[in-house]
């Protein structure tokens, strides 16, 4: 694991902490570095040539794996 340090504003880690529901500033940048990286993978999944049908319920489905 590599360890890296972010330069962030006051309100930038408040704001982290609200969109990502948590109280601990190294978990909410953890959680929303989380997001994005789905995101991003998602994104490029719909770009493939062809059609890729995606269930939009995967927020769902997320949870559901986190609680098992």
């Amino acid at each position: 694991m590599m360890q890296t340090a972010l330069d962030l504003t006051d309100r930038e880690i408040e704001d982290l902490k609200r969109w990502s529901a948590c109280q601990d500033a190294e978990v909410a940048v953890r959680k929303t570095f989380d997001e994005f990286l789905r995101y991003l993978r998602r994104r490029q999944l719909l770009e493939l040539p062809g059609k890729v049908e995606m269930d939009d319920s995967w927020r769902e489905l997320d949870d559901a794996e986190t609680k098992a």
